[in-house]
């Protein structure tokens, strides 16, 4: 796995290769775990999912089916479930490829597709480019950091929002 991730921390890194995926948050995450940077996400279909539509379920399975009309492998077909549940590396190699490459093209077509949406939305474009894709990176470090509070302001301004509301 090491060697793997070596391999790749150049290109998962490069500001000048644009990446794109299904919540890459969650990458981000894990590829943090690995001291890897993710760099240059430029589309995130779930992000640009619910931009578009914020009612409907954002699953990669759900948004194959909505969007692109193909049922995609699903995971527990392969790993199967409960105490039985294989990991990844405990399949052939043969079937992790063609999961993964299959997860690969689908975010691609949805990626390509959802743009296309996002920008016949008109304003919805500039939701997801300007207002969400940011924040997500933001999120994630948050998340990873946790934040620090001072809890003697928040109190001051708790009191001072409670005497407003009087």
């Amino acid at each position: 796995t090491d060697a793997v991730l070596d391999r790749l921390r150049p290109l998962l890194e490069s500001l000048e290769l644009p990446k794109l995926g299904y919540d890459l948050k969650r990458v981000g995450h894990l590829l943090a775990n690995h001291n890897i940077a993710l760099r240059a996400v430029r589309s995130d279909v779930l992000i640009q999912s619910y931009v578009l539509n914020s009612v409907m379920r954002h699953g990669l399975e759900d948004l194959c089916r909505s969007y692109l009309e193909l049922t995609p492998i699903d995971p527990e077909t392969l790993l199967g479930k409960g105490r039985s549940k294989k990991q990844f590396s405990d399949l052939a190699p043969d079937a992790v490829l063609e999961y993964s490459a299959q997860k690969i093209d689908y975010s691609w077509r949805l990626a390509a597709l959802l743009a296309h949406e996002l920008n016949r939305a008109g304003q919805l474009a500039e939701v997801y480019r300007y207002f969400e894709q940011p924040l997500v990176e933001t999120l994630r470090q948050i998340e990873r950091n946790g934040i620090r509070l001072d809890s003697s302001l928040l109190e001051k301004q708790s009191e001072e929002l409670a005497q407003q509301l009087e």
